[in-house]
């Protein structure tokens, strides 16, 4: 069989504003004095955008919100975002685990108080709300590889009227990295994979791998890639350089 495997962020989901406007909330409970307003601003939502490419998984996104108010410039979110999120963590005495929970509780409360206006801060990139639907209708083989929590996941697709079936969303709470994910997959029998991703250096572990030759590695340059990275994937004879319709396409 051909399997489907799609990130969800920046493949499915434009979710920048969204991620800024929840760290925000976050901000606020870990550096009361620094972040003032309940909610995030336009120019802290504009600002986290310029620089959303160099985040991995939500959490990261409280401390890049930090280091934006600190007034760090770009090269410090491209060549030192380790050394700077280590720096914040000791600094707050706040681990991965502290900020994971407390990103999953800030979305968790925005959502009870005001679903509308959470599912309203996120957009769906052109076309694709549709072709997943006739995907899913088709019984297209498929599936969801995301950092994000999978009930978030499910609410924004339910918000779209996308009924995905839950145990074919792998999330955080899995604890797994995509590419082990991947390599599950085909031991259980798949015979091909064709993984959509936009951020390169996943699929860029994925092609290290001998073991995930059978995975197609398709890059998305319509989510929260950098000129670098698309040059990058232009000169790569493993990655292939997918375009939006051409993604609309493999779903129908």
């Amino acid at each position: 069989m051909s399997l489907l495997a799609l990130d969800f962020d920046g493949v499915i989901c434009d979710s920048a504003a969204e991620t800024a406007a929840s760290a925000w909330r976050c901000a606020t409970q870990v550096w009361p004095e620094d972040f003032p307003e309940p909610e995030a601003p336009a120019e802290a939502i504009s600002a986290f955008c310029a620089v959303r490419p160099y985040l991995e998984t939500g959490y990261q996104s409280i401390l890049m919100l930090k280091m934006l108010q600190e007034n760090l410039g770009l090269e410090a979110f491209q060549n030192d975002l380790e050394h700077h999120l280590a720096r914040l963590m000791q600094e707050t005495a706040l681990g991965p685990a502290e900020l994971k929970r407390l990103f999953g509780d800030c979305r968790d409360q925005w959502i009870q108080q005001d679903l509308p206006g959470w599912l309203h801060t996120h957009r769906f990139y052109p076309g694709v709300i549709a072709a997943l639907q006739q995907a899913l209708l088709s019984r297209k083989e498929m599936v969801i590889l995301t950092t994000k929590q999978e009930r978030f996941v499910l609410e924004l697709l339910t918000g779209q009227g996308v009924e995905f079936p839950a145990a074919q969303v792998w999330g955080l709470e899995r604890q797994l990295k995509k590419e082990l994910v991947l390599l599950q997959f085909l031991n259980q029998g798949a015979q091909e994979i064709i993984f959509v991703e936009d951020r390169l250096q996943t699929l860029e572990l994925v092609a290290s791998r001998p073991a995930l030759d059978r995975v197609r590695l398709c890059y998305a340059p319509w989510g929260y890639g950098t000129p670098d990275d698309l040059t990058r994937v232009r000169q790569s004879t493993r990655i292939r350089l997918l375009t939006l319709p051409e993604f609309i396409s493999l779903l129908n």
